[in-house]
């Protein structure tokens, strides 16, 4: 009986352990808003890389410099190792005015995938208009312009010559020929060669010739909420029901989520958004309704520091409504924080996010919760141990809510005491 004790005591010890042990530890690379610095393509041999779409594209403009931008608004040109479609200028014969081109109709219809697949990430695309000229009567410097009728509204486009030699030569030059939009000579078309100068010969026709279309477009960034790492190290990272996640840096290619209005597609509610009090440890719990279930849609928090910082990221539920309990972190210093709760569709690694607008709660975490906290004491022996024993639920911190102490007696008696702390 004794040696059974012993041995239940001991296998009480182990699996308390195993329980408090610490786990691997998570980090998500994400931000509030846009990052501080964005590295644009005509100053930076490795500018900023976004994901959008699908593909991975790198910033040639942001803010009025570089590459066409204005307030608000990033320029992206599809990175070179990223798959492009090798076409005619024009396929149907030698005439090289853009607006009839086979070139624009692939880069439309690329477009048109992306809006057909994805309508909230299509519309970030800013139309772009371009002058057209008479390559026959018309004498003025059309290096920016194509040749032939103007276009307008067009979401992808290819560069000219001069938005092309504005990029330094590692952006500009992918190891194999590019379509550039600029009249060449005798009715040929421009392209940026595989080294990375400008190519303007007879051979370059229309017709006859299949080079790289590698689009650019304008993104409107007027709506940015978070930036994350387009990677499995970014919000993907996180999973329902595991807990916050410590936010870091975003490295590499970044993603942005989008606050989007339409509460059709993203909503939440929260009625009680009084400031709450808890311990480092502790949970707090927030009742919400008429968040929009789906695929990849959630409900999502993060936490902040005054200022906005983001401290920690999680998602919290995938329920229409209920109660999303939010563990505070068990290191979390003494301090005012916000906890900013929304419904978010977290889409793959290299397609854009979307996010309701966001809920603020006060949050106070004090040395003291004032009473809010919940213990249980147990005491007694191993063989009056109450089994199963369960592991700590949700929020609570393992390494500091279960203690254990052995008596030394013979009868492997000792003093259990399991210790929560929730929101007051």
């Amino acid at each position: 009986m004794k040696n059974t004790q012993k041995a239940l005591a001991a296998l009480l010890i182990l699996t308390l352990l195993w329980w408090g042990a610490p786990a691997a530890a998570l980090a998500v690379g994400i931000q509030a808003g846009l990052p501080a610095t964005i590295d644009i393509g005509t100053t930076s041999s490795t500018p900023t890389e976004i994901a959008f779409g699908g593909r991975v594209w790198q910033v040639i403009g942001q803010d009025g410099t570089g590459v066409y931008s204005s307030a608000n608004t990033a320029t992206l040109l599809l990175k070179g190792d990223q798959s492009m479609a090798v076409t005619p200028y024009n396929a149907a014969d030698t005439n090289p005015e853009y607006s009839i081109s086979t070139l624009k109709a692939v880069l439309d219809g690329q477009y048109t995938a992306l809006a057909g697949s994805n309508a909230k990430e299509a519309a970030l695309v800013n139309g772009r208009d371009i002058e057209g000229f008479s390559y026959d009567t018309q004498m003025v410097d059309y290096t920016d312009r194509v040749a032939g009728a103007p276009v307008t509204g067009v979401k992808y486009w290819p560069l000219s010559e001069n938005e092309a030699n504005a990029l330094t030569s590692n952006v500009r030059s992918i190891g194999q020929k590019v379509w550039l939009r600029t009249l060449g000579y005798y009715w040929s078309v421009k392209t940026v060669e595989a080294d990375g100068s400008i190519g303007d010969r007879f051979g370059n026709n229309a017709r006859d010739n299949h080079n790289a279309a590698r689009p650019a477009f304008n993104l409107d960034l007027r709506d940015v909420l978070l930036t994350s790492e387009a990677a499995a190290s970014g919000k993907a990272s996180a999973a329902v029901g595991n807990g916050l996640v410590a936010a870091t840096a975003a490295a590499g290619a970044i993603k942005f989520t989008m606050q989007d209005a339409d509460t059709g597609f993203l909503n939440l509610s929260v009625a009680d958004t009084r400031p709450r009090t808890a311990m480092a440890g502790g949970t707090v719990r927030i009742a919400y309704t008429g968040a929009i279930t789906g695929a990849n849609q959630y409900v999502s928090c993060v936490l902040t520091d005054t200022v906005d910082n983001v401290l920690y990221y999680g998602k919290l539920a995938t329920a229409a409504s209920g109660t999303a309990g939010i563990a505070i972190p068990s290191d979390l210093p003494v301090g005012s924080y916000l906890i900013k709760i929304f419904n978010e569709q977290a889409n793959e690694d290299t397609y854009t996010d979307f996010a309701s607008a966001p809920v603020t709660i006060p949050l106070t975490v004090s040395a003291s919760n004032g009473g809010g906290s919940n213990d249980s004491d147990w005491i007694g022996s191993a063989a009056a141990l109450p089994l199963p024993i369960q592991p700590p639920k949700t929020g609570e911190d393992v390494r500091a809510a279960w203690l254990l102490c052995m008596a030394g007696s013979a009868a492997g008696a000792f003093a259990f005491r399991k210790k929560r702390q929730s929101a007051k």
